[in-house]
């Protein structure tokens, strides 16, 4: 005699809210010439459960334990019961899901209602190009300084910074201003 699976068919019934996890497996198997049994597996996830088989001889047994196992698989599926497989494919939809939502979050950038003092003051106020921040702080320093840029409040270049190429063309490149100057 060689035994031979026909149909498992395995259902399974997740609820997650009141922690029910059971699984109902329906095999119908040959046996042999017109030797047919149905095997019922049920249980509860992470146990044994309980096989019940039912044994079908003569020459209808095939229809007859087909039958069986057809109407048992819809009885148990209309009592909420999803084949196993659309249960692990909508699990691994949603983890994907999730991973894509965790994955947006991890890359999108995070939008400020600040503007940054650094990133509008780095920028020459004649030309408006912009300048390197360390570069700025050193023009900064010295103008308001040695360069004597604020020398009165209407100076041409008070509360200003230029930038290398612009003091080069007005020529004020590493000089003081006075009075005498003019943009």
């Amino acid at each position: 005699m060689t035994k031979q699976k026909e149909w498992p068919k395995e259902l399974v019934f997740i609820d997650l809210n009141s922690g029910r996890f059971e699984f109902f497996n329906i095999e119908l198997i040959k046996l042999g010439y017109n030797n047919f049994q149905v095997v019922f597996h049920q249980g509860k996830f992470n146990n044994k459960g309980r096989n019940v088989i039912n044994r079908f001889n003569g020459e209808d047994s095939y229809l007859k334990a087909k039958k069986l196992a057809y109407n048992k698989f819809y009885e148990v599926k209309s009592e909420g019961y999803i084949r196993k497989e659309k249960m692990e494919e909508a699990i691994l939809n949603a983890v994907k899901q999730e991973q894509k939502v965790d994955n947006e979050k991890k890359y999108k950038k995070k939008k400020t209602t600040y503007k940054s003092k650094t990133s509008n003051k780095c920028i020459c106020d004649l030309c408006k190009q912009p300048i390197h921040f360390s570069l700025y702080e050193k023009i900064n320093s010295w103008g308001r300084a040695e360069g004597n840029w604020d020398y009165e409040l209407n100076s041409p270049l008070y509360n200003k910074v230029v930038c290398l190429d612009c003091q080069i063309d007005k020529g004020i490149f590493q000089k003081r201003i006075d009075n005498s100057f003019k943009l």
